[in-house]
């Protein structure tokens, strides 16, 4: 049983991996990153620990910050 959702858990990483790779960012004040941080800047408290390893996503341009919605929003517009 462990087998069988290990298997779909990484057959859905690859699939996901290969769309984000082909598809542009679809929201407003994204860009695309090859190495992006897993612990990106959002309104409200961040993390004490980060992890340090690279994802291909994509993030807010600089001086933009993610709100609770998922959009890249001026720092100052955070609530």
């Amino acid at each position: 049983m462990k087998l069988i959702f290990l298997s779909i858990l990484v057959l859905a990483s690859l699939i996901g991996y290969s769309q984000a790779g082909s598809s542009r960012c679809p929201k407003p004040n994204m860009v695309w990153s090859d190495c992006a941080s897993a612990c990106e800047p959002t309104c409200g408290e961040q993390p004490e620990i980060c992890i340090l390893i690279c994802l291909q996503k994509c993030v807010c341009i600089d001086g933009y910050i993610l709100d609770a919605n998922g959009n890249c929003i001026l720092r100052s517009e955070c609530p």
